[in-house]
């Protein structure tokens, strides 16, 4: 199933009022850029980073306009609780934190599931094993 929810978070309503809330999520940053990060996203009970623990996925994108646009994938079902929870504790942890204007925060949200890995290093092997011949094959 797919959902594609695109979502304003205002910056007062994101906050957390109560300081007393636990932590649910724990988020690895797998790449950043001067205007883009990305990141794994884990319970915060799991015991390792391991893809069978992952939530999903979050890019982070920031850009001249103040708006901050994210991409979340989620990995598995969400209640629509969590979900606030998990957007509230991103903008907390992330976009908040990076010390970049933000007016607003937009994110688009999908689940899905990670089906492969693709890369210039796994194709050039790939391609090169295509080219070995031995001496019984043809031309």
């Amino acid at each position: 199933m797919l959902i594609r929810k695109e979502r304003a978070v205002p910056r007062e309503s994101a906050l957390r009022k109560d300081t007393n809330i636990m932590e649910d999520f724990r988020f690895e940053r797998y790449f950043r850029t001067p205007y883009s990060e990305s990141y794994y996203i884990y319970p915060m009970q799991a015991s390792s980073f391991e893809s069978d623990n992952r939530i999903g996925i979050v890019d982070i994108h920031y850009t001249k306009t103040a708006s901050v646009h994210g991409l979340l994938v989620l990995e598995r079902k969400l209640e629509e609780s969590d979900l606030t929870k998990l957007i509230t504790q991103i903008d907390e942890d992330i976009v908040f934190s990076a010390d970049m204007p933000r007016d607003n925060f937009l994110v688009n949200v999908y689940q899905g599931k990670d089906i492969a890995f693709f890369s210039d290093e796994l194709f050039a092997e790939e391609n090169a094993s295509d080219l070995d011949f031995n001496e019984d094959d043809e031309l």
